[in-house]
């Protein structure tokens, strides 16, 4: 039996792409988008909930993703979820959820309509 790990989202890009350059000399790019999804309560009042994720871009669309997406960018991610450990100040292990994106799409006319950057 097999299984998918695939991730799609549409969303606005909370801040610019934080872009860094590893040990090994290759581009990653970081940035998170929110998606929201609205709906109506038992009592009518509309009510809305956000949810940020976490994406991680690399090599050239780590690059294309510093020079295009924006805070505010309306964005296509596409790409498997992914789970990282690490270890906070205090000593602790913590865990984060990315989407590493292997597809990556403006939506908007912000940085022109339709730019992707995919493998």
């Amino acid at each position: 039996m097999s299984s998918v790990n695939k991730s799609i989202v549409i969303g606005y890009v909370g801040a610019d792409p934080e872009v860094r350059t590893t040990k090994n000399d290759t581009k990653v790019a970081n940035f998170s988008v929110a998606t929201s999804e609205s709906w109506q309560d038992n009592e009518g009042e509309w009510q809305e909930e956000t949810t940020w994720h976490n994406v991680v871009a690399w090599a050239g669309r780590a690059e294309w993703a510093g020079k295009n997406i924006k805070k505010g960018s309306r964005v296509y991610v596409e790409g498997p979820t992914k789970e990282q450990s690490y270890e906070n100040k205090e000593g602790e292990t913590r865990k984060q959820r990315h989407i590493k994106a292997l597809s990556l799409q403006l939506m908007d006319n912000k940085a022109g309509s339709g730019e992707t950057e995919e493998e």
